[in-house]
């Protein structure tokens, strides 16, 4: 059985520079009652960061357009990737 992962967890695995079983371990260790935090922070930080990059992508302060914010969030990852 084959299980497809989130993209935008995937990004956040490679910002840490981690595959996802090594962050899923890293995040567990870390935070044992709460393994999502690390991911749920980042994924806040980086929705805060494009709203302020690509604000057309934002309707009364929440993401309306979610392809240009996976756009945007690739490309700001991709430092990371190439690293």
């Amino acid at each position: 059985m084959t299980v497809e992962l989130n993209p935008r967890w995937l990004a956040y695995c490679v910002s840490q520079g981690r595959s996802d079983a090594e962050q899923r371990a890293f995040d567990k260790e870390r935070m044992p009652c709460g393994r999502m935090f690390g991911f749920i922070s980042w994924s806040n930080r980086m929705i805060r960061d494009a709203a302020k990059s690509i604000p057309e992508a934002f309707i009364g302060g929440g993401l309306h357009d979610h392809d240009a914010y996976d756009d945007w969030l690739w490309r700001n990852v991709a430092p990371y990737w190439a690293a």
